[in-house]
């Protein structure tokens, strides 16, 4: 039978270059997980969603044919999240995906390069489905982004390095900080960059979002990257109801169908190319002049009971945010259980703690004010 095996797209071409970009889904609940059924439901999956077997063959991604490993953790430090099984990196020689067993749940992580955030938890649903034993549902289109641009006729857009961070201050590492907030909010994505903008103080922002292309053919059943930015901009004092009126346009005009450097960058051989990104990001983030001011991630709506399974019961699941280049802060959020779930994560580590848990202090009263949570 023949393996299955798909292009790298420039996108993901980008990513590789990039360094090892984690996507990270965590899932907690109440009861357990049998390992070894942990580990049968995994290879299982693996068969049904050939893209968590995925190793790079030159500009290639192929079916390595070898279960994701599963890891099992006592705990992830869910304060700072700096457990090292969080921060190991994933090489695109394999393997690119893998799962953290907990006591009271699990995390997917997967090498962004071959996943996007709704490819990981098409992933992780494949693996639930056959933890409950019934029927897997294959994921094996092999379109990617570009391929879609170009078959919708989308156009291209090449954005400047301008965009000033919300913090002040530079310094090392990475953080992340989680926040659960009540309520599920109408418009959240503009509602978090006119937050982000106030904090700001600068006369502009810009916000980058990504957009799943899937929307465009419902046909395609894919893990892969098969998202493309549409950017916000945005100034001091505007009605969030005003960036919510930009976003739909854009989205009415297709503008996620529209590719930038990323074609440019694959004529390049991808160590020259990461040479290149490690020396630019750097630069980029001494000067303050990056390509967003934020990445606004929203995953949408989780089914709390596509995640659980006899024995285990979701309460909650977000993802973690990735540390991208030329971007200095990244706010992703998920629904679920009539709550919002909200992780952000900064370049320059804990020297920007309390400036970026005033920011999550800012949209959490602007989403839920603390005079109705008492």
């Amino acid at each position: 039978m023949n393996r299955f095996t798909r292009p790298i797209s420039p996108t993901e071409w980008f990513y590789l270059a990039a360094g090892s970009l984690v996507i990270q889904l965590v899932v907690r609940g109440e009861g357990t997980i049998d390992g070894a059924a942990l580990r049968r439901a995994v290879a299982a999956a693996g068969d049904a969603c050939p893209g968590s077997r995925l190793v790079r063959r030159d500009r290639r991604w192929v079916d390595s044919g070898l279960a994701p490993p599963v890891r099992e953790i006592r705990s992830i430090d869910e304060d700072r999240f700096e457990s090292a099984a969080l921060r190991r990196p994933l090489s695109a020689d394999g393997p690119t995906c893998e799962v953290l067993a907990l006591p009271d749940g699990v995390v997917f992580r997967t090498n962004h390069a071959a996943m996007d955030g709704r490819g990981a938890l098409r992933w992780a649903h494949e693996v639930f489905r056959a933890l409950r034993a019934e029927p897997p549902v294959p994921a094996l289109s092999e379109a990617t982004d570009f391929e879609l641009v170009d078959r919708f006729g989308g156009g291209t857009s090449d954005r400047p390095l301008r965009s000033r961070s919300p913090f002040s201050g530079r310094g090392r590492g990475f953080l992340v900080r989680r926040r659960t907030i009540a309520g599920i909010h109408p418009g959240l994505v503009a509602k978090l960059a006119a937050a982000t903008t106030g904090f700001s103080g600068h006369g502009h922002a810009s916000y980058l979002v990504p957009v799943d292309l899937r929307r465009h053919d419902a046909t395609i059943d894919s893990t892969a990257n098969l998202a493309l930015p549409i950017f916000l901009d945005a100034r001091p004092g505007q009605d969030w109801r005003e960036l919510d009126k930009q976003l739909l346009g854009a989205l009415f005009r297709r503008l996620d169908l529209t590719s930038g450097t990323e074609r440019l960058a694959t004529r390049l051989p991808i160590g020259l190319l990461g040479r290149t990104l490690r020396v630019l990001g750097p630069v980029s983030a001494r000067l303050d002049r990056n390509l967003a001011t934020a990445i606004i991630s929203h995953l949408g709506k989780i089914d709390l009971a596509a995640l659980s399974t006899e024995g285990f019961t979701a309460s909650t699941a977000y993802a973690l945010p990735v540390d991208a280049p030329f971007t200095p802060l990244s706010l992703v959020v998920t629904e679920c259980d009539g709550r919002t779930e909200m992780t952000l994560g900064c370049a320059g580590g804990a020297g920007l703690a309390s400036q970026a848990e005033a920011l999550l202090d800012q949209i959490e009263e602007l989403l839920s004010p603390s005079a109705i949570r008492g």
